[in-house]
């Protein structure tokens, strides 16, 4: 009787361990998805330079 309290006590506390790895891996997928984000706006900063070198092009024409 004591050994299979003691195995599910384990258990709780491995199923406890993934659960908390689980939401780590949560947090670094969102952290990702931030950085990608970060990455697009650079990409729309670009698209403004481009814009404005070109505004400009059509001003000296």
């Amino acid at each position: 009787m004591e050994n299979r309290e003691h195995r599910e006590h384990g258990e709780q506390r491995t199923q406890r361990t993934w659960r908390t790895e689980n939401t780590e891996n949560m947090e670094n997928t969102e952290n990702t998805e931030n950085i990608e984000n970060t990455e697009n706006m650079e990409n729309t900063e670009n698209m403004e330079n481009t814009e404005n070198t070109e505004n400009a092009e059509n001003r000296e024409h």
